[in-house]
């Protein structure tokens, strides 16, 4: 991993997308890390047209696109997406491609040896929206460290 900004802002210039895509859970219903251990509520995000930037943790590196989410409910079947078991509830699923450059090349190798686990949806609240709602500006990947929802449910 880069060490200084300047060789994160080298690694991080996008000039096309690769083929590498990626689909991930970006939210589901278990009680989150935050204060409060309040809920997501995925049928209470707002999407917005076109895609979403994917960034590198919760930094402004900007590795891919999330082109398509998906609100799948909690029963019954889930079509033929394959979810982990630690799912709770409904859950938002993304679909992104990463862009061709070093940044990304390493976030790829990240999620190959389980590094990166998770993607965190970035929801801005409008005053009136409860706690796990809001609409969608950003997904980032990362650790589980970085994640606001566990890896287990718990």
């Amino acid at each position: 991993m880069p060490v200084y900004e300047e060789q994160w802002d080298a690694m991080a210039k996008a000039s096309r997308l690769s083929s590498r895509f990626v689909q991930f859970v970006a939210c589901h219903e278990s009680r989150t890390k935050f204060m409060g251990h309040w809920r997501w509520r995925p049928a209470s995000i707002r999407f917005d047209p076109g895609y979403y930037h994917v960034t590198l943790g919760h930094r402004t590196y900007v590795i891919g696109r999330c082109y398509a989410l998906t609100r799948h409910p909690k029963e019954p079947a889930r079509g033929s997406v394959t979810l982990p078991n630690f799912i709770e509830g409904d859950c938002v699923i993304g679909y992104a491609v990463l862009y061709d450059l070093p940044l990304a090349d390493v976030a790829w190798r990240g999620l190959q040896h389980g590094i990166f686990s998770h993607a965190c949806a970035v929801v801005a609240q409008q005053p009136d929206d409860p706690d796990g709602a809001g609409d969608l500006k950003e997904l980032a990947l990362g650790s589980e460290v970085e994640a606001g929802c566990p890896a287990r449910g718990s």
